[in-house]
């Protein structure tokens, strides 16, 4: 428990904007979550947007929105507090939205399964 205050503290979540905040997106995410088990065991609700694995569906885009909120944030303190580092994972967060959106690992994959023929005849996955 006290690994968990530590880390409370350290993002500056015990009170005030930044909890709310959190406290927000994690209600979202736990909602996603109950649509997407309650359309899995019975059904409901019945719209295909609630599955979690459904290219374009609610739960993508949500995590679409937190990703473009991340790397914002993360490109502002970089300027703001002059540091590389956060920066770069600004790079990263926008490489993932990338490859999220316009699907580059499963294009990779279908390419390097054409031209590259490591096992013959053999479906290996999205990427290869």
């Amino acid at each position: 428990m006290s690994m968990l205050r530590g880390a409370v503290t350290l993002l500056g979540l015990r009170r005030g904007p930044a909890a709310t905040l959190a406290v927000m997106l994690l209600t979202v995410v736990v909602g996603l979550v109950a649509a997407h088990l309650g359309r899995r065991t019975i059904g409901r609700p019945s719209q295909l947007a609630f599955g979690l694995a459904q290219e374009t569906g609610y739960g993508e885009m949500f995590f679409s929105v937190l990703t473009v909120w991340a790397t914002g944030l993360l490109a502002w303190a970089a300027v703001r507090w002059r540091q590389a580092v956060l920066g770069a994972w600004a790079g990263a967060f926008v490489l993932l939205l990338l490859d999220d959106r316009l699907m580059l690992h499963e294009r990779a994959g279908g390419w390097i399964r054409e031209h590259v023929a490591i096992v013959p005849d053999h479906p290996t996955g999205e990427l290869v």
